[in-house]
């Protein structure tokens, strides 16, 4: 067996035990540093575990924002604007940093 051939056979297995690893790391039955990072594609175990861990995207359309959720309100407004214009292939906002932007905290 060729070495591609040997790494595809690897790359199979390991992506038919990543489901089952991430289960087990978000169960507490295993931590990541329990898995041999040879053995799977750790970068995508990591991912997977934490896009998992958040679970599923809440319905927001039961909320009911006060006054002080207005800064919550526009960066969902915007959010929703870009991906929209994302999805429709028009331009993105260019979004600039400025040095005058910087926060500033009181002294104590």
């Amino acid at each position: 067996m060729s070495t591609d051939e040997e790494r595809r056979k690897l790359r199979t297995q390991a992506e038919r035990d990543r489901p089952e690893l991430v289960r087990a790391i978000i169960s507490g039955k295993l931590r990541l540093g329990d898995v041999d990072p040879n053995r799977v594609d750790f970068v995508m175990l990591e991912d997977e575990v934490a896009q998992t861990g958040q679970g599923a995207i809440a319905v927001r359309s039961n909320e009911h924002l006060g006054r002080s959720d207005k800064g919550v309100f526009l960066l969902r407004k915007i959010w929703e604007r870009e991906l929209g214009n994302l999805a429709e292939g028009r331009p993105l906002k260019q979004w600039t940093y400025r040095p005058d932007m910087v926060p500033t905290y009181p002294s104590m």
